[in-house]
């Protein structure tokens, strides 16, 4: 995805400041846009400044599919008429996460079907991505769920 920011300064995209040669980088270079991306990736699915929920049960705020559903929004990759991404979030959620880890190629697979569609790809990454995005907001989902 080409670099948002229409000026220097701070972008939300990647949650840094960006003047001189880093914002010439971002606007120039996918490269290190990626390297960016996944930078900001495990910032948010790593966040410990966010409120934690008091239930134990999964919940709409604590289930791994809407963990992911808000880091993708959060990079632009927003729900679309007759996309999979709300089927798949319910899906996800009703899963938990021990499921999810277990049916990741599932998820995998059709998170990476829908890039494709959309031609939202980052070249041989975009599986990888993917698969690491996903694992991470089971992770976080688990952490929530343990507290």
């Amino acid at each position: 995805m080409p670099c948002q920011c229409p000026i220097e300064g701070w972008c939300n995209r990647h949650q840094r400041k960006k003047t001189g040669r880093i914002y010439e980088l971002c606007q120039t270079r996918s490269d290190y846009r990626r390297m960016w991306d996944m930078q900001a990736i495990k910032q948010t699915m790593t966040d410990k400044s966010s409120p934690k929920p008091v239930a134990v049960a999964i919940s709409a705020d604590n289930g791994p599919g809407t963990i992911l559903a808000k880091f993708y929004t959060r990079f632009g990759i927003k729900k679309t008429s007759g996309c999979s991404c709300s089927s798949l979030e319910r899906q996800m959620n009703a899963w938990g996460p021990k499921q999810c880890r277990a049916n990741l190629e599932h998820i995998v697979n059709t998170i990476e079907t829908e890039a494709k569609n959309r031609k939202l790809h980052f070249g041989f990454m975009t599986r990888k991505l993917i698969k690491h995005s996903v694992l991470l907001a089971i992770s976080k989902s688990e952490n929530l769920l343990q507290k």
